[in-house]
């Protein structure tokens, strides 16, 4: 069985946070994907980390990060990516800039083209 990882990096999200973890959470993903999800804090200000904390609690294929110090998205992605088991690995961003539920479109196409 395959394993896609979604890594989310985090940066004052609270706004929107649970509401793209909640829609992630609802995807459905092909039958012999298992997902992982990880959050990566960069340091947020605001209430991100406790939001995080309490999905990690609820999920077990949710796993959390945190930054030492504030390092920007690529080095927070790459964080991510570090410590992702994953055959596969997407970036969703918590603002919802990006829409969840187009992941496995995306994820059927690597597949079909051993991408």
């Amino acid at each position: 069985m395959k394993t896609l990882t979604i890594i989310i990096p985090v940066y004052n999200e609270e706004k929107t946070l649970e509401t793209l973890v909640n829609k992630l959470l609802d995807v459905k993903f092909p039958k012999d994907i298992n997902t992982e999800i990880i959050i990566v804090d960069d340091t947020s200000k605001d209430k991100s980390y406790s939001i995080m904390s309490e999905f990690a609690n609820l999920h077990s294929n949710i796993k959390l990060l945190q930054n030492n110090k504030n390092s920007g998205k690529s080095q927070t992605v790459r964080n991510g990516i570090l410590i992702s088991t994953g055959d596969y690995v997407v970036i969703q961003d918590a603002d919802l800039e990006y829409e969840p539920k187009e992941i496995p479109d995306l994820l059927i196409y690597m597949i079909e083209n051993d991408l």
